[in-house]
Protein backbone atom coordinates (compact mmCIF):
# COMPACT_ATOMS: atom_id res chain seq x y z
CA UNK A 1 0.00 0.00 0.00
CA UNK A 2 1.51 3.42 -0.69
CA UNK A 3 -0.66 5.59 1.52
CA UNK A 4 -0.25 9.33 2.37
CA UNK A 5 2.88 8.88 4.43
CA UNK A 6 5.01 8.38 1.64
CA UNK A 7 2.95 10.34 -1.03
CA UNK A 8 3.15 13.81 1.07
CA UNK A 9 6.97 13.08 0.95
CA UNK A 10 7.12 12.36 -2.48
CA UNK A 11 6.61 16.54 -3.15
CA UNK A 12 8.04 18.48 -6.15
CA UNK A 13 8.65 21.99 -5.79
CA UNK A 14 8.91 24.55 -8.15
CA UNK A 15 12.48 24.44 -8.78
CA UNK A 16 11.82 20.80 -9.97
CA UNK A 17 8.92 21.30 -12.00
CA UNK A 18 11.05 24.40 -13.71
CA UNK A 19 13.55 21.52 -14.57
CA UNK A 20 10.56 19.25 -15.68
CA UNK A 21 9.85 21.99 -18.15
CA UNK A 22 13.03 22.75 -19.31
CA UNK A 23 13.09 18.89 -20.39
CA UNK A 24 10.63 19.04 -23.38
CA UNK A 25 7.05 19.86 -24.04
CA UNK A 26 5.68 16.93 -22.02
CA UNK A 27 7.79 17.99 -18.93
CA UNK A 28 5.72 21.59 -19.71
CA UNK A 29 2.92 19.66 -19.63
CA UNK A 30 3.17 17.85 -16.59
CA UNK A 31 4.17 20.67 -14.73
CA UNK A 32 1.76 22.17 -15.41
CA UNK A 33 -0.98 19.53 -14.65
CA UNK A 34 0.63 19.42 -11.18
CA UNK A 35 -0.07 22.80 -10.56
CA UNK A 36 -3.28 22.35 -12.28
CA UNK A 37 -4.41 20.11 -9.64
CA UNK A 38 -4.05 22.79 -6.47
CA UNK A 39 -2.73 19.89 -4.32
CA UNK A 40 0.00 22.39 -3.06
CA UNK A 41 1.65 21.85 0.50
CA UNK A 42 4.39 23.28 2.71
CA UNK A 43 6.92 21.69 0.58
CA UNK A 44 5.21 21.44 -2.99
CA UNK A 45 3.07 19.23 -4.71
CA UNK A 46 2.69 15.75 -3.55
CA UNK A 47 3.06 13.16 -6.71
CA UNK A 48 0.62 10.76 -5.51
CA UNK A 49 -0.47 8.19 -7.96
CA UNK A 50 2.65 8.15 -9.80
CA UNK A 51 4.24 6.28 -6.64
CA UNK A 52 2.52 3.30 -6.98
CA UNK A 53 4.20 2.69 -10.50
CA UNK A 54 7.44 3.61 -8.86
CA UNK A 55 7.24 1.14 -6.47
CA UNK A 56 6.66 -1.58 -9.29
CA UNK A 57 9.23 0.06 -11.32
CA UNK A 58 12.09 0.64 -8.70
CA UNK A 59 11.43 -1.14 -4.91
CA UNK A 60 14.58 0.04 -3.60
CA UNK A 61 13.32 3.48 -4.17
CA UNK A 62 11.12 3.06 -1.12
CA UNK A 63 11.12 0.81 3.00
CA UNK A 64 7.81 -0.54 4.26
CA UNK A 65 6.31 -3.30 6.68
CA UNK A 66 4.27 -5.90 6.32
CA UNK A 67 0.87 -4.85 8.36
CA UNK A 68 -2.55 -5.78 9.10
CA UNK A 69 -4.85 -3.21 7.08
CA UNK A 70 -8.34 -2.69 7.56
CA UNK A 71 -10.83 -0.48 5.79
CA UNK A 72 -14.00 1.55 7.44
CA UNK A 73 -16.67 0.38 5.48
CA UNK A 74 -19.03 2.64 7.53
CA UNK A 75 -19.71 6.20 9.23
CA UNK A 76 -17.65 9.55 8.82
CA UNK A 77 -13.99 7.82 8.36
CA UNK A 78 -15.65 5.54 5.38
CA UNK A 79 -13.00 4.57 2.82
CA UNK A 80 -9.89 5.17 5.48
CA UNK A 81 -7.60 2.81 6.07
CA UNK A 82 -6.68 1.71 9.38
CA UNK A 83 -3.05 0.17 10.30
CA UNK A 84 -2.66 -2.76 13.49
CA UNK A 85 0.74 -0.76 13.50
CA UNK A 86 1.24 -2.50 17.48
CA UNK A 87 0.34 -5.86 15.92
CA UNK A 88 -2.05 -5.56 18.61
CA UNK A 89 -4.69 -7.29 16.74
CA UNK A 90 -5.07 -10.21 14.26
CA UNK A 91 -2.95 -12.50 16.23
CA UNK A 92 0.09 -11.34 14.53
CA UNK A 93 -1.07 -11.50 11.00
CA UNK A 94 -0.65 -8.91 8.26
CA UNK A 95 -2.51 -8.74 4.76
CA UNK A 96 0.23 -5.67 3.22
CA UNK A 97 2.65 -4.75 2.79
CA UNK A 98 2.47 -0.94 3.82
CA UNK A 99 5.69 1.71 1.97
CA UNK A 100 6.84 4.24 4.83
CA UNK A 101 9.23 5.77 3.08
CA UNK A 102 11.21 7.05 -0.06
CA UNK A 103 14.25 7.93 -1.41
CA UNK A 104 12.89 11.18 -2.88
CA UNK A 105 16.15 11.87 -4.57
CA UNK A 106 16.35 8.58 -6.56
CA UNK A 107 12.63 9.16 -7.08
CA UNK A 108 13.03 12.27 -8.43
CA UNK A 109 15.82 11.41 -10.33
CA UNK A 110 13.38 8.14 -12.43
CA UNK A 111 11.01 10.85 -12.78
CA UNK A 112 13.27 13.24 -14.49
CA UNK A 113 15.18 10.38 -16.89
CA UNK A 114 11.47 9.27 -17.84
CA UNK A 115 10.34 12.85 -18.84
CA UNK A 116 13.67 12.83 -20.53
CA UNK A 117 12.95 9.65 -22.81
CA UNK A 118 9.63 10.97 -24.29
CA UNK A 119 10.24 12.25 -27.63
CA UNK A 120 8.34 15.44 -27.61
Amino acid sequence: MVGLDVTLKAMVDNDQLLKFSKINESGRMISSLIKHYNDHHVGGWPIHDLNTVAYLRHPEFYNGKNLWIDVVTSGPAIGETVADIRAAYHNGRTNAYVLDSIDLGSFLNWLTKEIQQIPR
